[in-house]
């Protein structure tokens, strides 16, 4: 079976390390696209119209919050990218330098648990614009995310290459259907209705869900860049990487955060929406340009297949590292069976899609915010350069670190981000008189609660700290 897999170009490689020899990849513009497939789609567009619709923000202040806090959040997965090419490692396998090699299982369900969540937005958004091309309704939402999630499930086969030149095509196409739609609606803008001044609730609140959207990206930056070349320059790779997740991001953002706020002021945008959400929306935007603007609709539907892609296959990865005997597993099947369940659960959250958007990216930003700062902490603070990591041992359990502090760190990290939440579902004690602080909060406090606890567990189990000098 996997070798009629590989004949057909479907791409077999799973959590294994890649040797020195096979890191070939030279070309940095590869890194820019794969990324930038990820921004150039309506689902960060939906994040950006968060700010007037579910917090009441204006555009300018919605726009403010949306550049501060991506250039920020950026900065993390973009870091942590540059580590691919130097380790060959996948980002769950690396995971367990810091968390030990059953304590990445805890990270790498989580990340499939949130990979499996975008992968359900994705495609729930995507089927609702699709059906809005068709002005009849013949076409309806279930139908569409049925449609969209074949589509990723097949472009999800052929792996890292293969996304990455499709990224590089749906890149163009996008940009160039961002300009068209910006162009055709923005003569359609009409001032809004005048919002109270921005509060620091909804500022944070706000930022909070742009950030749990971009610092995701952490959990899966390595995992496209694990073949470059190991000599090729980390600020490059750095560089390409932070243009490719931030201007993407932010310029579909902001389209969103414009749109929604004009919408206040447009019935008929406001109608689409209202029937439609978003893809209802840009529909309604978009119906002056007849014809043509549902073929534009029909774009913007497919370019979320790269978001979905992208899930299918880190998910992939990540279910190996949580059940490590299915490692000999082909990739495909995990593929399939992820397919299975974001199609059923897809259809049936559907018809609450902007809620359900809103509490998870807010749910998953502690959690993503407390395992960056920790494998960052490592790698600056212990590893401090790429020789002390043994890569022999990426399957070791007695040779990798014990994972004890990173396990003590993160749910320190995770406690005190509690009380900080400031959301629908949840308002903490703290976030009561602060606004949302609770990515930050967990960020920062598992970041300082890590490094005693690591050089006490370094003592404590001598031989497995997981640092090539010991």
């Amino acid at each position: 079976m996997s070798r009629k897999l590989l004949d057909y170009g479907v791409e077999m490689r799973g959590i294994h390390p890649v040797p020195l020899e096979e890191r070939t990849d030279s070309n940095c513009s590869r890194l820019f696209f794969i990324w930038s497939a990820l921004g150039v789609s309506i689902l960060p567009f939906s994040t950006g119209a968060m700010g007037p619709l579910a917090f009441g923000l204006n555009a300018r202040d919605s726009c403010l919050v949306i550049l501060f806090f991506n250039l920020i959040t950026s900065i993390p997965p973009a870091y942590i990218g540059t580590w691919g090419p130097k380790l060959g490692l996948r980002q769950m396998v690396h995971a367990r330098y810091s968390f030990g090699y059953y304590g990445a299982i805890i990270p790498a369900l989580l990340n499939a648990l949130t990979l499996v969540g975008f992968a359900i937005l994705s495609v729930i958004l995507a089927g609702q614009t699709l059906a809005s091309a068709r002005d009849d309704g013949n076409l309806s939402r279930s139908v569409g995310i049925v449609i969209i999630s074949f589509i990723s499930f097949l472009l999800s086969l052929f792996g890292y290459k293969f996304i990455s030149w499709f990224g590089r095509v749906m890149s163009f196409h996008m940009c160039i259907t961002l300009i068209i739609a910006f162009a055709i609606g923005g003569k359609q803008l009409e001032d809004p209705l005048i919002n109270p001044p921005a509060t620091a609730s909804a500022i944070l609140s706000f930022g909070s869900a742009v950030a749990g959207f971009t610092l995701s990206l952490a959990t899966l930056s390595m995992d496209y860049s694990f073949c470059m070349r190991p000599e090729i320059s980390s600020w490059r790779i750095f560089l390409f990487k932070f243009m490719g997740i931030f201007f993407p991001v932010a310029a579909f953002m902001f389209l969103g955060a414009i749109l929604s706020a004009a919408s206040l002021a447009n019935a008929e945008w406001q109608a689409g929406y209202v029937n439609g959400n978003v893809g209802g929306m840009l529909a309604a935007v978009l119906r002056p340009a007849g014809d043509f603007g549902k073929v534009l609709v029909v774009m913007l539907s497919l370019s979320l297949t790269n978001g979905v892609t992208a899930c299918l296959y880190s998910t992939s990865l990540s279910f190996q590292t949580f059940l490590p005997i299915l490692s000999r597993v082909p990739r495909v099947v995990f593929s399939g069976v992820m397919i299975a369940i974001v199609v059923p659960l897809g259809i049936l959250a559907s018809s609450k899609f902007q809620e359900t958007l809103t509490n998870f990216l807010a749910l998953i930003a502690s959690w993503v915010a407390v395992f960056a700062s920790i494998i960052i902490v490592e790698h600056l603070i212990f590893r401090r350069s790429f020789s002390a990591y043994d890569i022999s041992h990426w399957d070791s359990p007695r040779r990798l670190p014990s994972g004890l502090s990173a396990l003590a760190a993160g749910a320190v990290g995770i406690g005190l981000s509690v009380p900080c939440i400031n959301q629908v579902w949840y308002v903490g004690s703290i976030a009561e008189h602060s606004g949302d602080i609770g990515w930050e909060v967990a960020f920062v406090a598992s970041a300082l609660v890590y490094v005693p606890l690591r050089v006490v567990e370094r003592r404590w189990f001598l031989g497995r700290s997981g640092l090539e000098a010991d």
